[in-house]
């Protein structure tokens, strides 16, 4: 579908659009995810170059009133008879943390005049990040994951939605439903984490407080604490385990966990927790094993543990991107 016009494009970005104008940019967005990224970019341009700074609240009233008065004009005598199809759409805040998306909150309406809830889509991009969603449970979204729901005092009974992406949920005492693909995963209060891959439709589920009742075309699945399951959305086929991995959430918890752990496999997953390149100058020391557990420490605290632990040697160097470890190897 051809691209609309850029003064289309501009003139819904600043809430002045027509109905028609709104409907065409719509049926465009929808088209392909590469519209809407596309778009997105033209957003995240239009606010820097406006002298808009921080959010303000939607006057959602005046909103309708305005569209009301476009589309319907005071001395008409007649009513309108054609359907109006309202904006699908209208993005009412971005908040920026340097060039990092991390949150879009949208009006979404049907094409029947019926307005729903507002939307808040939280975009995670270079860092995790952590928002109180409804019923005081707690969202914490890992980098690169993209998820939906219903914003503050709107629609507490609706389906929250991970798009993809890790996030972290602790559900306060009381239900909570969120959507993963085709899957429904109803929560009556606990921690969980869901991985969602998008491209390959794969969903992954693990348990770490309370239980989970997990429905889809397959069949429903109860998912206890201490119990992952996997499914696979081409096959609609459910893998069950009796195990998780309690550092998958660390981004989270920041609470790292290992037990008789070679120190190859510890450095790998702190590397990619801290976004830092450990390397092992004597590969021997790669089978040093450790049990230890990190809470919340800088990468600093955590690399002088390990050295006192194995009796080994550290250096940081390229402004802290690039770890060396180095000593002699353990018996």
């Amino acid at each position: 579908m051809q691209v609309p016009d850029r003064s289309i494009l501009l003139r819904c970005l600043s809430g002045e659009a027509s109905p028609e104008e709104a409907a065409l940019l719509d049926d465009w967005l929808n088209a392909s995810p590469g519209n809407r990224q596309e778009f997105e970019s033209l957003w995240r341009l239009w606010q820097k170059t406006t002298d808009r700074t921080g959010y303000v609240p939607p006057d959602m009233e005046k909103g309708w009133q305005d569209l009301r008065a476009r589309v319907q004009p005071a001395q008409a005598s007649v009513p309108i008879k054609a359907p109006v199809r309202p904006l699908i759409w209208k993005t009412l805040s971005v908040f920026l943390a340097g060039s990092v998306i991390t949150g879009i909150i949208i009006i979404k309406t049907n094409r029947h005049h019926t307005p729903t809830y507002p939307q808040v889509v939280r975009y995670s991009s270079q860092m995790p990040l952590k928002d109180t969603l409804s019923n005081r449970t707690i969202l914490t979204l890992d980098e690169q994951s993209v998820f939906s729901y219903p914003s503050p005092g709107h629609g507490s009974g609706d389906t929250a939605t991970l798009i993809k992406g890790k996030a972290y949920i602790q559900a306060a005492a009381g239900p909570f439903t969120v959507g993963v693909g085709e899957l429904s995963i109803h929560s009556k209060g606990g921690d969980f984490l869901l991985i969602h891959d998008s491209l390959t439709g794969t969903t992954g589920i693990e348990v770490s407080r309370g239980a989970l009742e997990v429905k889809s075309a397959a069949g429903s699945y109860i998912v206890e604490k201490g119990h992952s399951l996997l499914y696979d959305a081409s096959a609609h086929r459910f893998t069950g385990r009796n195990s998780i991995d309690t550092n998958s959430v660390a981004f989270a918890t920041g609470i790292f966990s290992f037990t008789n752990t070679p120190l190859k496999e510890l450095t790998a997953t702190l590397a990619k927790a801290y976004k830092v390149d450990i390397r092992l100058e004597n590969p021997a020391i790669g089978d040093c094993r450790m049990t230890v557990q990190f809470d919340n420490l800088p990468i600093k605290s955590v690399l002088e543990i390990i050295a006192a632990t194995l009796n080994i040697q550290y250096s940081i160097q390229q402004q802290g991107k690039t770890i060396y470890l180095n000593g002699g190897g353990c018996d």
